[in-house]
């Protein structure tokens, strides 16, 4: 079975797609109740998750869960070296995404998410051009644009400094460049709101008053959810061993560019902790990089019986945890 969805594209698409059925099957009958709050900082308001527990809305937030997902496709097509690994990205972030009954709402961290991801286009091209000034203010203009819509965003920021750093990004000019297009986002939009609202204190306020409610608290999931956590963070772990393990005098472009997702996977970790009273509504942000290293784990040619099983278990632990919580 394992074979089958790295070897055929459509099989994946296919097993994607019901997996992704299956998922969101309670939630269109009425059986998920829970909600997601968010704050948007460009207009420093606070949302009711409930408000946007509809169908219209749920229907909203597959639709833009999938559009990440393929755009993780298209990036990792581009710039990664995961061989036929590639078609079980989307099936890894929708995974990591809706595992969890209580984050299939929407959000404004999904997209967020679009704006990281497209970020991450322009900063790997960066790395391939002679001038990378125009590609590395796009990327941060584009990080910008995820944080206002989403505060915990800032990881992106932070995470792409430390690409940018790996793929030597960041030197002279170009740190002035980076910092220009976070200066010309965020700028940009405190002159709207002084221009439309005649103030900008309700945004600035709001927006840094958000730093100060990060907090690390550490709770205790149910057995299921924790199993399944486990589960995850047992392949995350596996996928980081193995890139350990290969990465020593491997300096192709393409392998510097899964090193620098790696290491946005341990700063989005880092926020995972971060933002614990709002873990939920952060996976679209965590997703990212971790769906890249869940697929870094198949990227062999070779599928062990081991890797089936692991496969399986993680399979059989969202099953368990979505019984669970209906339950």
């Amino acid at each position: 079975m394992m074979e089958t969805i790295l070897r055929n594209r459509i099989v994946a698409l296919l097993v994607t797609l019901l997996l992704l059925g299956a998922l969101w099957a309670p939630d269109f009958l009425g059986y998920n109740h829970s909600s997601l709050p968010f704050w948007l900082p460009c207009v420093a308001t606070q949302y009711d998750g409930s408000l946007f527990d509809t169908a219209g809305y749920r229907l909203i937030t597959v639709l833009m869960a999938v559009i990440n997902a393929l755009a993780i496709l298209l990036f990792s097509t581009r710039f990664l070296s995961l061989g036929k690994a590639n078609a079980v990205i989307p099936l890894f972030y929708l995974l990591v995404l809706f595992s969890y009954p209580q984050a299939r709402l929407f959000s404004s961290a999904l997209p967020a998410s679009l704006f990281a991801i497209l970020g991450l286009f322009a900063l790997f091209r960066a790395g391939e051009t002679k001038t990378p000034y125009a590609p590395i203010f796009l990327a941060s203009f584009l990080s910008g644009c995820a944080c206002l819509l989403y505060l915990p965003s800032f990881v992106i920021v932070v995470s792409f400094c430390a690409m940018a750093i790996r793929l030597s990004l960041f030197s002279g000019r170009k740190i002035l460049v980076f910092m220009g297009g976070l200066l010309f986002t965020f700028g940009g939009c405190i002159l709207y709101r002084y221009l439309l609202f005649g103030t900008f204190s309700d945004f600035t306020g709001p927006f840094f008053d958000g730093f100060n409610h990060l907090k690390f608290r550490f709770f205790l999931p149910p057995p299921t959810s924790l199993f399944m956590t486990l589960s995850f963070f047992y392949l995350f772990g596996k996928g980081v061993l193995r890139w350990l393990h290969h990465s020593s005098g491997n300096m192709s472009y393409r392998y510097r560019v899964l090193t620098a997702v790696i290491w946005m996977f341990f700063v989005c970790a880092i926020g995972l902790l971060l933002y614990t009273g709002n873990l939920f509504g952060y996976l679209p942000l965590f997703a990212i990089p971790s769906s890249i290293l869940l697929a870094y784990n198949f990227s062999e040619e070779r599928i062990t019986k081991r890797t089936k099983v692991e496969f399986v278990v993680l399979l059989l632990s969202i099953f368990l945890n979505q019984v669970a919580y209906l339950m």
